[in-house]
């Protein structure tokens, strides 16, 4: 498996309130992902662990005292996708991609 962070969001409100109206969340992710992203980056430079942007995806950024080694070692998976999802042709790769994180 790729040493990827990810996480998952869970937003409780009170009975009484009723259902949140996720439209406006859905319209500002964009926002609201960068501003998760400069927090979290903010507390893990607060606590000691350097990170830089990523070179090919400067949206990105690692954990610095990550070695090379163990990136490679850990991005296979991200590289089998890869490979699968261009061999499947497919016009849309963000799809192709999907398709071969099911099938491989």
């Amino acid at each position: 498996k790729d040493a990827h962070l990810h996480d998952h969001t869970v937003i409780l409100t009170p009975f009484e309130e009723g259902a949140i109206d996720s439209y406006a969340l859905y319209c500002h992710q964009r926002a609201l992902r960068a501003i998760y992203h400069y927090i979290l980056a903010s507390h893990l430079l607060q606590s000691g662990i350097e990170i830089s942007l990523n070179e090919k995806a400067p949206m990105l950024w690692e954990i610095t005292s990550v070695p090379p080694e163990v990136i490679e070692i850990f991005s296979r998976r991200s590289l089998e996708i890869t490979v699968y999802a261009a061999n499947l042709s497919h016009p849309n790769y963000h799809l192709a991609r999907r398709i071969a994180c099911l099938d491989t």
